[in-house]
């Protein structure tokens, strides 16, 4: 909830008064600090990822840049992803799209995740390459994705 203005400025004239007030119990005086735009914004909450959508941001975005990686042709690895592979990954960790919207909002700007997922790419790829870890049905859009580039290369080259 954003902070009315009015209200704190209403606020700061009533702590002013009352520290002028003789009658106050306390010797103290209250001190009064102005506020400035920056100093609200720290009031504001920053949102965070449950540990939950961290995971399926994680894997997700691992997926998202392994398709792209994979299929090497923008336009048919984006069809492939939007189409496919996004409507089948996010019903398998309880998210709609709506969600993935706000998961993707807060990851995408946040700079540790981002380090992290980065990081975490190595080792995504490791489990792929070196154990065969990969979601099956991911698999075959891969290969659907390769398949319709080699054919788009077969038909250009005729």
């Amino acid at each position: 909830m954003p902070l009315d203005l009015s209200k704190l400025k209403e606020l700061i004239e009533e702590l002013k008064t009352l520290s002028n007030d003789t009658n106050l119990h306390s010797k103290q005086k209250f001190q009064v600090k102005r506020l400035s735009d920056t100093s609200i914004q720290n009031f504001q909450k920053k949102e965070f990822l449950l540990e939950t959508e961290k995971k399926a941001y994680f894997e997700i975005s691992h997926y998202f840049r392994l398709i792209a990686v994979s299929i090497e042709d923008t336009t048919i690895s984006f069809e492939i992803w939007i189409k496919g592979v996004l409507p089948y990954l996010l019903p398998h960790h309880g998210i709609d799209f709506d969600e993935w919207d706000r998961i993707c909002t807060i990851g995408d700007s946040d700079s540790t995740l981002e380090n992290e997922l980065n990081l975490g790419w190595e080792e995504f790829l490791k489990n792929i390459v070196e154990d065969g870890k990969i979601d099956e049905k991911v698999w075959d859009f891969i290969q659907e994705g390769k398949n319709r580039v080699n054919h788009l290369t077969k038909a250009k080259n005729l």
